[in-house]
């Protein structure tokens, strides 16, 4: 079975293909940067909150794939709630209640 991939803008205008572990490590090759806020001052406490961060953005790259390959985009209200859900064209959340 061939592995799924999506299109996106590298760095140079053209469009090349990625799967979701290529798309995570290039996320992952821009928070490497993170690692210079690491500081000796505050070692324990800089290494966790580097690694934390790192973790957090490997975590949203990964969801950001797979919504954009699922074809996903959920709207939210004011108070953060789930307005509606599409999956595609279907809509399965309408007013915060799921569609039948």
């Amino acid at each position: 079975m061939k592995e799924k991939t999506l299109t996106y803008r590298g760095n140079f205008g053209k469009d090349i293909e990625l799967s979701k572990d290529g798309f995570i490590k290039r996320w992952m090759e821009s928070a490497g940067d993170l690692s210079r806020l690491m500081n000796w001052r505050d070692l324990d406490y800089t290494v966790g909150e580097v690694e934390d961060l790192q973790a957090r953005i490997k975590a949203l790259a990964g969801y950001n794939f797979d919504l954009k390959m699922d074809d996903v985009r959920i709207h939210y209200d004011v108070d953060g709630k789930i307005k509606s859900k599409y999956i595609g064209e279907k809509r399965v959340i309408y007013d915060g209640k799921e569609v039948v």
